[in-house]
């Protein structure tokens, strides 16, 4: 199994997520945590402001207000990270 399928099996399904596509959150965790994640994420969510989930992907969720470039995984193709919705609360 390459790296790409082991990770697309270890994520969480998104029913699983505490969040739903077009809801509110706001960030209260803006920390960064691997500098490695900040070069491929140029756009980074600021604690206290408000974003709308765009779509749930494995353990993570996109916000529409936020995009960064995607990443290469290998030949399986490229996907642009998510953000740990352990790094939000609902507002909406």
């Amino acid at each position: 199994m390459n790296l790409y399928n082991a990770i697309k099996k270890w994520l969480l399904q998104p029913e699983d997520c505490p969040f739903k596509v077009g809801q509110k959150v706001e960030c209260i965790d803006d920390a960064v945590r691997d500098p490695a994640a900040k070069d491929h994420m140029k756009n980074w969510p600021v604690k206290g402001e408000t974003y709308t989930v765009s779509k749930i992907i494995g353990n993570g969720i996109r916000l529409k207000e936020l995009k960064n470039q995607p990443i290469s995984w290998d030949a399986e193709g490229e996907i642009e990270w998510s953000f740990n919705p352990d790094r939000f609360r609902q507002i909406s």
